[in-house]
């Protein structure tokens, strides 16, 4: 791709339920940031965690309380929470960062995916309202539209959409709402994986394979070679294959063939 990874922005936003393990559950919230930020944000500045409501920060995580009494969790019952990443760039050291925050996370708390007001695992990507490179990912995940139950899993369902769907319709165009929508207005796609198994260190396998599939569409230089590939798992390996080369330099994901 020649324009460079910094022209594709994304956030990833998992819900969760958190029990705390080894810390007071007193002033739950606050405590969770305070810790975290002492111990990771000393080493990794861009991972500072802060709290639902404070001044907007787009270099830090936010920490979403879902529970519509705002209790605190407790072994005998955690709460749910959203867990919302700044926007990074795939040219950045996200993978690192990001591991280093779940890294935190695994040390001191219980922390299992929910699938409740939000997929357990979504992953904006933000073309920066670029109308073209939104087109061609667009173009690119109708192509491959039979593959989606196979690559995210039959059960990968929304419980509110009776029937999988086909739509395009202003705000939203959206195919198989069970795995991907997108929004002209802001240029967003959003990808959903609705497995609970799927959220922390797991997620960093579905990023990545978002960001090379993204990559390979908006590198894409007409819909005629997109729709050359064969909807086939083989083909749609190959198609995202000739994209810029991924940074971490290794080979194509497994699940793919």
């Amino acid at each position: 791709m020649n324009r460079g990874d910094s022209d594709l922005f994304f956030q990833v936003n998992s819900e969760l339920l958190i029990t705390p393990n080894s810390i007071s559950t007193k002033d739950f919230a606050q405590t969770f940031v305070n810790t975290h930020n002492g111990e990771v944000s000393t080493t990794y500045p861009r991972m500072r965690l802060r709290n639902f409501g404070e001044t907007d920060d787009p270099n830090s995580w936010e920490l979403v309380p879902l529970e519509a009494d705002n209790r605190q969790p407790s072994l005998a019952a955690p709460c749910r929470y959203l867990l919302r990443t700044p926007f990074f760039t795939a040219s950045e050291l996200w993978k690192e960062w990001y591991r280093a925050t779940w890294g935190y996370l695994d040390r001191y708390y219980i922390v299992d995916g929910f699938n409740g007001m939000f997929a357990p695992l979504s992953i904006l990507v933000s073309t920066d309202r670029r109308a073209l490179d939104f087109k061609r990912i667009v173009q690119a995940l109708m192509h491959f539209n039979q593959l989606w139950p196979k690559i995210f899993g039959d059960d990968n369902k929304d419980s509110e959409q009776a029937e999988p769907q086909t739509c395009v319709s202003e705000p939203y165009i959206s195919c198989h709402p069970n795995y991907w929508c997108a929004v002209p207005p802001n240029g967003r796609v959003f990808f959903y994986i609705r497995r609970e198994s799927e959220t922390g260190q797991r997620s960093t396998v579905w990023i990545q394979f978002v960001l090379t599939f993204v990559r390979a569409a908006v590198a894409s230089p007409s819909l005629a070679l997109t729709e050359s590939y064969p909807v086939t798992l083989v083909g749609l390996n190959d198609f995202m294959n000739r994209g810029s080369p991924r940074p971490d330099g290794e080979p194509p994901l497994p699940f793919l063939l």
